[in-house]
Parts: C-alpha cells; sequence; structure tokens
C-alpha cells in the first residue's frame, strides 16, 4: 500500500490517513468520490456530499423516500 498523502478531489484539501488504535497508518486513500467525482474524497465530504447525493441516486431509481434516522422520530 501506497502511503502517499491524497487531496480531497472535492474540497481540494489533504485527506487523511487512517489509523489504528496505535497510531499505524493502515488506510491513505479516502473514500470514493462516485456519483460526485471520479476521484477519491476525505471522510467529511464523503459525510456531507457523497453519501446524501448517493441516496437521492437510490430514491430517484427506485421511487422509495429514504429518511435519516433521526427523521422518523
Amino acid at each position: 500500500m501506497s502511503l502517499e498523502i491524497m487531496d480531497c478531489c472535492i474540497c481540494k484539501k489533504q485527506i487523511e490517513p487512517q489509523r489504528t488504535e496505535s497510531g499505524e497508518i493502515y488506510w491513505t486513500q479516502g473514500n470514493d468520490a462516485l456519483p460526485i467525482h471520479d476521484g477519491r474524497c476525505c471522510n467529511k465530504c464523503n459525510a456531507e456530499i457523497v453519501t446524501p447525493a448517493r441516496f437521492t441516486d437510490i430514491s430517484m431509481s427506485t421511487g422509495k423516500i429514504y429518511k435519516k434516522p433521526e427523521e422518523d422520530k
């Protein structure tokens, strides 16, 4: 595995490496940014931009509306 630090293809900031509890780096390549961009993204962009876009794509293709768990309360 390459330990090269990558930049997020969405926000352009460095992707934080994933570490074990002891601090050893085990992943440096972030997340798949599709359907937003063909590249790798940071955890923040994945959570705030990519994942919601995927749920929207699923909703549009199936006709089902998916809600966040807190909206069901």
